[in-house]
C-alpha cells in the first residue's frame, strides 16, 4: 500500500509529559507538529518535528512510534512551499535541543472545534499533496 493511501490523522504528543501539544501522523511517520501557545489548547504554532515519538499510548496499553520523515530535506521545502503558498514567511528555527525546523504559521481553533478538527482543513491536504509529489 503506498504512503498516499493512508489517511492522516491528528494524535496527542507525548512528550513533553505534560505539554498540549499535538502531531499530524500518516502511517508510522510524523510530519507536523502542533505547539501548544496557550493553555486553553486552541492556539498552535504548526512547524516541521524536530524528533521521533518513540512511544504514543493509543488505548489500554498498545503503544505505537512514530519516526520522523526519511527525507528531512523534502519536508523543509514542503513546509516552506506551504507557508509561501499563504503568503506567509516560513521561519527557521531550532528546539532546545538545536535541532533546525521550519515553523509554517500559527493556527486558532474555532470555538467549537477541536486540534482534531484540523485535519480535514485545505492546508492539510495540500501538505500532503506537496509532499506526495516530490517524495516517494
Amino acid at each position: 500500500m503506498s504512503m498516499s493511501a493512508l489517511q492522516p490523522h491528528i494524535v496527542k504528543a507525548m512528550k513533553p509529559k505534560h505539554g498540549k501539544d499535538w502531531m499530524l501522523v500518516r502511517g508510522d511517520t510524523v510530519y507536523v507538529r502542533f505547539l501548544a501557545q496557550n493553555d486553553d489548547g486552541n492556539s498552535f504554532e504548526v512547524q516541521t518535528p524536530t524528533r521521533p515519538e518513540e512511544r504514543i499510548r493509543i488505548g489500554g496499553e498498545v503503544t505505537i512510534g512514530y519516526k520522523l520523515p526519511v527525507d528531512q530535506k523534502l519536508l523543509f521545502s514542503v513546509a516552506e512551499m506551504l507557508a509561501q503558498e499563504n503568503h506567509l514567511q516560513p521561519e527557521h528555527k531550532v528546539d532546545r535541543f538545536q535541532n533546525k525546523c521550519i515553523s509554517m504559521f500559527s493556527i486558532t481553533i474555532d470555538h467549537g472545534k477541536t486540534i482534531q478538527d484540523e485535519v480535514n482543513e485545505e492546508w492539510v491536504t495540500r501538505f500532503f499533496e506537496l509532499f506526495d509529489a516530490h517524495g516517494i
